[in-house]
């Protein structure tokens, strides 16, 4: 059996069993293959916190309850100092980067209750509740956007920006996907088989909704200043993006824990 590094200690949590040992021969394998190899030795220990990691815009986003954020520059580079080239570093850094710029332990590392630790099973109907919230705040705001369903006060929405976190088909896609969460009652009779693919597409928007949340950072402080002063009704289209966009991340985080909540694998 391979002996454990000592340096995997840097990641360990109280609440996760121990990191497993990494591969450190990569001798023979091209360089694609070995990074392969470090992307899965990554992924079976850490995860991007969209899938798992609880998140309330008014605390400031995630909470990181279960241990991190951390750097996959800074574990890649520790762990595999001394068994891959710089090179190979490099590009497994790249690759994990690409993915996520935040991760934290790995879902499946997650150890149960204690047998005597009490257990507070979630409110169904309060995560049901909120979904739906979620669920209608963001298609009010994708409404009034270019190409949204018209309404009352809707007849001169704000023009498109270049940059929208979605593009046609994928906003096609949401808007069905909202649908059907929109229609599902707090406790569905095929425990939530029916809502599981919908979820799954929200997270996958929501992981796209970040990273152009996060590109958009300056120019959404200026955006958001100049329509501060404006109802919601009459805000531009980036801050409305804006809007569905971190709507988009606390309903994923939402809509995964009501899946959970009604025993449905996920």
């Amino acid at each position: 059996m391979a002996q454990r590094p000592k340096i995997l200690e840097t990641w360990d949590e109280v609440q996760h069993d121990p990191l497993t040992v990494p591969p450190d021969n990569f001798e023979g394998l091209s360089q694609d293959e070995a990074v392969e190899l470090i992307k899965d030795w990554f992924l079976q220990n850490f995860e991007d916190p969209a899938h798992h990691t609880p998140y309330e815009s008014a605390e400031g986003g995630y909470q990181y309850i279960w241990g991190g954020p951390y750097n996959a520059r800074d574990i890649i580079e520790n762990v595999f100092a001394d068994s891959a080239s710089e090179d190979l570093i490099a590009a497994a850094v790249e690759e994990m980067e690409h993915e996520s710029w935040e991760w934290v332990p790995n879902d499946s590392r997650r150890q149960p209750p204690e047998e005597d630790e009490p257990y507070d099973p979630p409110d169904i109907t309060e995560l049901h509740a909120e979904m739906q919230e979620r669920i209608s705040a963001i298609e009010e705001a994708l409404s009034r956007l270019p190409n949204g369903a018209a309404g009352i006060g809707h007849n001169n929405p704000p023009e498109p920006i270049e940059d929208a976190p979605v593009d046609e088909v994928e906003r096609t896609a949401l808007d069905q996907a909202l649908a059907v969460l929109k229609a599902q009652p707090a406790e569905p009779g095929d425990e939530g088989a029916a809502a599981a693919a919908p979820v799954a597409f929200i997270q996958s928007i929501a992981d796209k909704a970040r990273s152009w949340l996060a590109r958009q950072a300056d120019t959404f402080v200026s955006e958001a200043t100049k329509e501060a002063g404006k109802e919601f009704g009459k805000w531009g289209s980036r801050t409305l993006w804006a809007f569905v966009a971190s709507q988009l991340l606390g309903l994923s985080e939402i809509a995964v824990k009501w899946l959970h909540a009604i025993h449905l694998p996920f």
